[in-house]
């Protein structure tokens, strides 16, 4: 795909993103509330966004590459990155 996009909203929320590759870019982005997401084994040639939002949110990446660049913005509170 040209973009992949995940947007969560209000809530305790969980996304998972294994193996994909975008020809474009890749965003994820927490809502309100403690969330997790993992990225595994990921790729874009353009850039990789991960926004954690408002809330404690944990983070995973592993194996995640960019073409252009990685962004990474926990959002307020106190969140985890692995």
């Amino acid at each position: 795909p040209n973009r992949v996009y995940s947007a969560m909203g209000a809530g305790n929320d969980f996304v998972e993103l294994v193996g994909v590759y975008s020809s474009g870019i890749i965003e994820m982005r927490g809502g309100q509330g403690g969330d997790t997401q993992r990225l595994v084994n990921v790729g874009a040639a353009g850039l990789i966004r991960v926004f954690g939002g408002a809330g404690n949110d944990t983070t995973f990446l592993s194996g995640v590459r960019a073409g252009n660049n990685i962004q990474l913005d926990g959002g307020a509170d106190f969140d985890v990155w692995h």
